[in-house]
């Protein structure tokens, strides 16, 4: 039987073939290259430092023992510290001017001048003298950011709308942190009781400043005009369908046709299916009792979402703790400083062996 000859490989085939190698080369170079660079970490984070501690326990141990020591000493004289935090609305774009005031208040922490920031908070001097540090910062939640995006396109033009999508809003409070609708301050003191007297202080912190007395007064004045014109429109609606019903008990005579009433010889259109006048006065209502509410919410410069409360809880995070922290930084810092001894020693050797090169 005749044999077929074999048949030479395509270039196709050959194509496929190279690039499978290709591929397989590449997974092999990216695993060795994370099997590399674990070996590293395994090398500079444990094996090395076990070395330097079998080197130098002689060293080592007595100022790890130190350190614990030192920690256990520094726990039992710190002063206790204790944090509370509040949730606030700045209205009328005044969430900057919360950022200053917080500000002004920690420079007058570092620069010791107690008598001002009590002036400041409207505290004793005593108490002004046990804050540590206030901060604030914005209550990101998805919640807010979806009310906050309706409250802020509802009354924008349908084309503005397109081209500001829900997350381009979002991203844009990255920028500009104090423009956030909530944000949370936080206050720590070497005293429980010395936050409650800051609620005052918080709820009535801007209520003095001209600039956003003049926009409160303004859009007050403007959500009252409103809520009047929606008033005066559901009693237009009211006075409608009053007529109509009167005109259908009294005058309606006979078979009317769908939607309509006869009254003598004429006809009146039925209007309610016609107009909706039911769904028209309930947006109406809806409108106006969201109206209400946020008129509220804007009779105050700074809306307190939440209150200090009257003795906050201990403060302790883990940092704290020093006979730990101080054990763990010790450690680090004799890492550091046994890598930097190696790291002369090398360099030595190295200049050693280009000098004596040189000198050959």
């Amino acid at each position: 039987m005749d044999q077929q000859p074999l048949q030479p490989r395509t270039s196709d085939e050959i194509d496929i073939i190279q690039f499978f190698k290709l591929i397989g080369k590449g997974f092999t170079g990216l695993w060795n290259g994370i099997k590399s660079f674990f070996v590293f970490l395994f090398n500079v984070l444990i094996y090395k430092p076990f070395v330097y501690f079998k080197r130098y326990r002689k060293i080592v141990v007595p100022l790890l023992v130190l350190a614990f020591l030192a920690g256990i000493w520094a726990d039992a004289t710190k002063q206790p510290l204790y944090k509370a935090e509040i949730l606030i609305s700045p209205n009328y774009d005044s969430g900057k001017e919360i950022y200053t005031h917080i500000d002004m208040y920690n420079s007058l922490i570092a620069n010791e001048k107690f008598d001002t920031l009590a002036t400041a908070l409207g505290v004793s001097r005593a108490v002004a003298e046990s804050y540590v540090s206030f901060d604030v910062r914005p209550n990101y939640n998805e919640r807010i950011d979806l009310r906050s995006y309706d409250e802020y396109t509802r009354f924008l033009d349908t084309s503005v709308v397109k081209n500001l999508d829900f997350e381009s809003y979002r991203k844009s409070y990255l920028k500009q942190e104090f423009d956030y609708p909530q944000l949370i301050v936080t206050v720590t003191a070497t005293r429980p009781d010395a936050f409650k007297p800051l609620n005052k202080t918080f709820k009535t912190l801007l209520d003095n400043e001209p600039l956003f007395v003049n926009r409160r007064k303004v859009a007050l004045q403007t959500m009252d005009e409103r809520i009047a014109f929606i008033e005066k429109n559901i009693g237009q609606l009211d006075s409608l369908r009053m007529a109509i019903n009167g005109a259908i008990k009294n005058f309606g005579k006979g078979s009317t046709p769908e939607n309509s009433v006869i009254v003598g010889t004429a006809q009146i259109n039925f209007p309610e299916k016609k107009y909706d006048l039911f769904e028209k006065r309930q947006k109406l209502v809806d409108d106006l009792t969201k109206l209400k509410t946020d008129r509220v919410d804007k009779e105050k410069i700074i809306l307190m979402n939440s209150a200090f409360p009257e003795f906050a809880p201990p403060y302790n995070p883990v940092w704290m703790n020093y006979k730990f922290s101080f054990l763990i930084s010790m450690v680090f810092l004799l890492v550091i400083l046994f890598y930097l001894i190696d790291l002369i020693v090398y360099l030595d050797r190295r200049y050693k062996q280009a000098q004596d090169r040189r000198d050959q």
